[in-house]
């Protein structure tokens, strides 16, 4: 599929045309191969994106008499306006003076983003529609993120996260100089305050020159890649590669030399437990336990345990240093580790007399200090097992 503009005799129309594997145009689409879709007046595209249900959704920009709108268009695969959508498949919103949308991307619940800029470039927006082509109210505010980052500000490139959080990518500053900016919004529209301390960040490449992003893309270890350029005249390409989160892994063996990230992340422990089965009264077992930094930047992680239960000691991994109550009373914390690195304890039980024998159990939490909202939990249970 490609998708653009196409001009007439009296103005300027959104265009889709579909190609065939052998890059002729596909007369099974519209019934020429190509279709072409008029707003109002002007009209221009800026990008387009597939559902996996074969619909096309388009997104751009139309001028009536003294404005310019954001306009979203979605058509059926053999190319008809899809008017389930908005009623009419094309809509059409007007924010503030001279609006237009110049990205798109698509939620895996059907929802639609589309992002630019509004108030005559002076307002970064993000837009999310439902897939009937209403707005959806529960976004931001009445459908609708707005925000300046600068006397110019824009949005021109959006991905999502897979936990649902939203990269937004563009630019902001003054005609004389803009920068590259980055915004992470919450699923629910409102800015992200973990990523940087306040949702977002501000690149100067090059000091009174013109920046901006055009592409942002999630590397497979999560890190964020944008593309754009930079620079006044003859600008250069300009690729930043930014961190993005914090991450706890916390894991328990019976050998501290089996225990590397295993990329599992939960709350309960439930996936992450082991049982130690001591044999006779006054027997001494010991889980290893091991908080990864799995994140972009270097953290240290609170340690803390469930409370409640004298049977379970935690010490250091190679000393005889008691640090239980630490534990229990959320106060212990690693050391700042790089990323990758880790930091070993272990929890040592002992069984007591057979008249005692109860199952015990120790939760332990690891979390990271710089975004506390990313935790691990592991759980250790004990079995009393007396042999006579």
């Amino acid at each position: 599929m490609i998708g653009g503009s196409a001009r007439t005799n009296t103005s300027t129309v959104f265009a889709l045309a579909r190609l065939s594997a052998n890059g002729i145009l596909d007369n099974t689409f519209s019934g020429d191969g190509y279709q072409e879709i008029t707003a109002t007046g002007f009209s221009q595209c800026a990008t387009i994106a597939l559902q996996p249900d074969g619909k096309i959704v388009m997104v751009g920009r139309s001028k009536a008499v003294g404005n310019e709108d954001f306009v979203v268009a979605r058509c059926n695969g053999d190319g008809t306006l899809d008017t389930s959508f908005g009623g009419t498949g094309v809509i059409k919103k007007n924010i503030l003076n001279t609006d237009g949308a110049l990205a798109t991307a698509l939620q895996p619940d059907g929802k639609i983003l589309v992002v630019g800029a509004a108030n005559s470039g002076t307002d970064s927006v993000v837009l999310r529609y439902n897939s009937n082509g209403t707005l959806d109210t529960s976004f931001s505010v009445n459908g609708m993120y707005q925000e300046s980052f600068g006397a110019l500000s824009n949005f021109s490139a959006v991905a999502l996260q897979p936990d649902g959080k939203i990269l937004l990518g563009g630019s902001s500053g003054t005609l004389a100089g803009r920068n590259s900016t980055v915004v992470r919004l919450n699923s629910n529209g409102n800015r992200d305050t973990s990523f940087d301390g306040d949702g977002y960040v501000i690149s100067d490449i090059n000091p009174a020159s013109v920046d901006y992003i055009l592409a942002i893309a999630l590397q497979p270890d999560g890190r964020l890649v944008t593309a754009g350029q930079s620079g006044n005249g003859s600008p250069n390409i300009a690729l930043i590669r930014y961190n993005l989160f914090q991450k706890a892994d916390a894991l328990a063996g019976s050998k501290i030399s089996n225990l590397l990230g295993n990329n599992i992340y939960n709350t309960t422990g439930a996936s992450q437990a082991i049982t130690l089965l001591p044999k006779k009264t006054g027997k001494k077992k010991n889980a290893f336990l091991s908080f990864q930094n799995d994140g972009h930047e270097p953290d240290a992680f609170a340690i803390t345990g469930s409370k409640g239960n004298k049977l379970f000691k935690v010490k250091y991994y190679n000393g005889a240093t008691d640090v239980t109550k630490l534990v229990t009373a959320g106060t212990f914390s690693t050391p700042s580790l790089a990323p990758g690195a880790s930091f070993a304890l272990r929890a040592e039980v002992t069984t007591q007399k057979k008249s005692e024998r109860k199952t015990r159990k120790l939760f332990i939490t690891s979390k990271s200090t710089s975004d506390t909202s990313s935790s691990d939990t592991v759980l250790v249970t004990a079995k009393g097992v007396v042999k006579k």
